[in-house]
C-alpha cells in the first residue's frame, strides 16, 4: 500500500501558504482567466515559487470547458504557463487538452473532476491520451475506485476528493453554478458555502428556508463532503492522490483539515 499525495486546491496565495505549511504535499489553483478561482499571471508565478519553496507541487488548475471564441486566448495563457514551470495542469476539456500537450509536452497533465471519470474505460481513453492522473466523480463508491484501478495500467495515476465546501452536485457536475452561469462553475464564482431558500414561482413573495439539523439538510443535499474516514481503505485501493477543497474555507479551518489528513495518510504506513 502506497501512502496518496495530500493535494489542496486554493484560491488564494494566503490559502496556497496555509496549505503547504499545514502538510500539503501538493497544491492546485487557478492560473490566468480559464480557472474556477483565478490567479493573476504574477500570483501564478508567485504561486509557484511559494510551493517549491517548501516542496511542494504546485498543479494549475484550467478546469473550463472552452468555447471557440475562447481557445486564442487559451493557446497563448498555455504559452506563459510553460515558461512558469508548473508541475502539472489540471484539465477537463478534449480540445485544452490537446492543445496543452502541443504546447506544453513536458508538462504531465491531470484530468480534473469536472470530465466525469467514472469507469475504467474513461481513465483507459485519457491514458492513451498520454494523461498522467485522473480524477474520479466525488461519489463515487470505493467498489467502482477498486475496479478502476484493477483494469488501467499502474503508471496512470487516480485522484480522489475526500474533503469539501458545500455543494449540489452529482458524479462532478455542478448544478447550480452551471444554471447560474449558463455555462459552468469553471468560470464564475462557486455557489458553495452559501445559504439558499426556495421560491415556488407563484408565490416569488414567500422563501422557503432550506436548513440544517441533526439529521441532514433538507430540500438541498449539500452538506460538507468528508471521506476522511476511508483514507485507509482508499490507499489500498490504489488511490495516489487525495484532495481536499480548501478554497471556500477560512484559513483556521483549512489548516486543521489539512493537518488532520496529513497526520492520517502519516499513519497509515
Amino acid at each position: 500500500m502506497r501512502r496518496p499525495e495530500l493535494l489542496v486546491s486554493a484560491q488564494n496565495l494566503d490559502q496556497l501558504k496555509t496549505a503547504a505549511k499545514a502538510g500539503a504535499d501538493a497544491v492546485s489553483f487557478g492560473g490566468g482567466p480559464f480557472a474556477p478561482r483565478a490567479f493573476s499571471y504574477a500570483e501564478t508565478a508567485e504561486g509557484i515559487a511559494s510551493a517549491h519553496c517548501c516542496g511542494v507541487k504546485a498543479y494549475i488548475d484550467m478546469g473550463l470547458l472552452a468555447h471557440n471564441g475562447d481557445l486564442q486566448e487559451v493557446e497563448a495563457h498555455l504559452c506563459r504557463l510553460k515558461e512558469q514551470g508548473p508541475d502539472a495542469l489540471i484539465l477537463s476539456d478534449p480540445g485544452v487538452f490537446a492543445m496543452a500537450k502541443r504546447i506544453c509536452p513536458k508538462i504531465p497533465i491531470h484530468i480534473g473532476e469536472q470530465a466525469n471519470s467514472v469507469n475504467y474505460g474513461a481513465f483507459l481513453f485519457w491514458h492513451r491520451q498520454g494523461a498522467a492522473r485522473a480524477a474520479v466523480a466525488a461519489d463515487l463508491p470505493l467498489e467502482d475506485i477498486n475496479e478502476i484501478r484493477r483494469r488501467i495500467p499502474g503508471g496512470m495515476e487516480i485522484e480522489a476528493f475526500v474533503h469539501g465546501a458545500r455543494r449540489i452536485f452529482q458524479s462532478g457536475r455542478r448544478l447550480i453554478a452551471s444554471c447560474r452561469k449558463g455555462r459552468g462553475e469553471a468560470e464564475g464564482l462557486l455557489p458553495v458555502g452559501w445559504g439558499y431558500s426556495i421560491v415556488e414561482e407563484t408565490r416569488p413573495n414567500e422563501p422557503m428556508p432550506v436548513f440544517e439539523d441533526e439529521r441532514g439538510t433538507y430540500f438541498f443535499g449539500s452538506g460538507d463532503f468528508c471521506r476522511l474516514d476511508d483514507l485507509r481503505k482508499l490507499a489500498q485501493a490504489g488511490v495516489d492522490s487525495v484532495r481536499i477543497e480548501g478554497a471556500c474555507k477560512e484559513l483556521s479551518s483549512l489548516m486543521a483539515v489539512t493537518e488532520t489528513c496529513r497526520a492520517a495518510l502519516d499513519g497509515l504506513l
